[in-house]
């Protein structure tokens, strides 16, 4: 059987900008319309707000420009080091490298005088940067290898039909979350109509090739996968 993979490579990562610069907003708000979310802090307000909830964001892009009117960016590496994120760097030109390589945080760094077009270019690079080395584990030893685009069991890509790969993919793009009987036969076959027998079998034979705890029904509502 041929092996279809996952089409999970849209997993785009949230971002979380800390810059008061209009240029560097309107741009990447403008190019960046795929992300699945951006939000911006402008003022310290706005921080007030945001730095509770920095461990929802994968990306961090921290502009040096805004420290006079937000926090500087020693304080607030301070208050994120413990976290996952990767940090993005927007400052004037580097006088003292060992200083900046001490933040092991920073995925890169971005001189002020570099084109917005590149700031974009940098961000995506980053999302794929943590795309691949993202591992996704399961119940029972299966991962998703976000590199790969498969799902694995004992370092071994386990093969699927089409339908098979299409329900997963969009389970796994709601992961934690139910998604119902109908958004599943609607993904799958449009305006066609199949019984509800056609969808469970597959989730059976999908079961068969992972495990009985691999997908979750939900009674009268739908299925789910759940990470660890």
């Amino acid at each position: 059987m041929k092996n279809i993979l996952i089409n999970c490579n849209n997993q785009n990562k949230s971002i979380l900008f800390f810059t008061n610069n209009e240029q560097v907003i309107d741009n990447t708000q403008t190019n960046n319309s795929s992300l699945e979310k951006h939000v911006y802090c402008k003022s310290i307000d706005d921080f007030t707000q945001i730095i509770e909830k920095v461990e929802k964001f994968d990306i961090l892009v921290f502009d040096t420009r805004c420290e006079e009117d937000i926090i500087t960016f020693e304080l607030l590496y301070k208050k994120i080091k413990n976290i996952d994120i990767s940090i993005i760097l927007i400052g004037e030109e580097i006088e003292n490298v060992q200083e900046l390589l001490s933040y092991n945080k920073i995925f890169t760094f971005i001189p002020t005088s570099i084109s917005n077009e590149l700031i974009n270019t940098t961000i995506q690079l980053c999302q794929n940067y943590i795309n691949s080395k993202k591992i996704l584990n399961f119940k029972g030893g299966l991962y998703f290898d976000y590199n790969l685009q498969s799902l694995l069991y004992n370092k071994e890509i386990i093969q699927f039909t089409k339908s098979e790969t299409m329900i997963i993919s969009l389970l796994i793009q709601n992961l934690n979350e139910v998604v119902s009987y109908a958004e599943l036969e609607d993904y799958l076959w449009k305006d066609k109509k199949f019984s509800k027998d056609t969808l469970r079998n597959k989730i059976k034979h999908i079961r068969e090739k992972t495990n009985t705890t691999f997908i979750s029904n939900v009674s009268k509502k739908g299925y789910k996968i759940e990470d660890l």
